[in-house]
């Protein structure tokens, strides 16, 4: 950003904050359901181009790969800690 004055932009407060975390999941969201759904061109149940379950597979696996994504080590850190007691 040299040159033209702007500067990123920071959120403040925790509904920025939020949203900000929304917006996230959501750009790669697309980004991997979009993927998925380019990738494989047919269908993983019946075989057919264009089948609503093959898109539907491709969005519900783009969704858990972006949690994965954004809380993977959050979550790997929660498994490993050890119990107390």
């Amino acid at each position: 950003m040299a040159g033209n004055g702007a500067s990123p932009v920071t959120p403040r407060g925790r509904t920025a904050a939020v949203l900000v975390g929304v917006l996230r999941f959501l750009g790669l969201w697309v980004g991997l359901s979009g993927t998925i759904a380019a990738a494989g061109q047919v269908c993983p149940c019946c075989g057919r181009p264009a089948c609503p379950v093959g898109i539907g597979s491709a969005a519900i696996l783009g969704a858990l790969g972006s949690f994965v994504v954004l809380k993977g080590r959050a979550l790997l850190a929660r498994l490993r800690r050890k119990p107390d007691g």
